[in-house]
């Protein structure tokens, strides 16, 4: 596993989260207010070992917009999942996809990463419209029973295998 410190664009950095409890709750509030229909009351986040949690800020402030997760590393550090969120109040001004370009950098350039991964409900148009804007394409589908609703759902997988062609500015 990596040590991450913080990166830094023009408007957002990303840092590792100091208060994981806190990190939950938001991305729990995050999902329940933007996509009532698809994420109910009775979300319950389950995150690998070994993940990293992530606060998105504005860049000069310590106030969380949103958070990234990294987890689902391979053994030999490659490849992992991200995932992504942000708060009410901040959806749709670019925050997220500006971070996910930062972090992408970062995974692929410093870390050598050689494969992304992220996975969306199929419902998700927000998260779906980040994915497409990071440069990510569809893999797969799965579906299945969502184990806390009991729902059917349907799940992309979207993937990501070099940094050519994405825009880090």
């Amino acid at each position: 596993m990596f040590a991450f410190e913080s990166l830094h664009s023009e408007r957002v950095s990303l840092r590792p989260t100091s208060d994981e409890d806190s990190y939950l709750r938001d991305m729990k509030v995050s999902h329940t207010e933007l996509e009532p229909e698809i994420y109910t009351t009775a979300l319950d986040f389950r995150f690998h070992p070994g993940k990293v949690l992530l606060d998105l800020c504005p860049r000069n402030s310590e106030n969380r917009m949103g958070g990234f997760s990294i987890h689902g590393f391979s053994e030999d550090l490659t490849t992992c999942e991200f995932g992504y969120w942000v708060l009410p109040d901040y959806q749709g001004k670019g925050y997220v996809v500006e971070a996910g370009k930062l972090l992408l950098k970062y995974l692929f350039q410093s870390q050598n990463m050689a494969r992304i991964t992220l996975i969306a409900d199929i419902r998700n148009k927000r998260s779906i419209a980040v994915a497409q804007h990071l440069g990510f394409a569809v893999e797969g589908v799965l579906q299945g029973k969502d184990l806390v609703t009991d729902d059917l759902v349907t799940k992309l997988v979207y993937a990501r295998y070099d940094a050519e062609g994405l825009n880090f500015c």
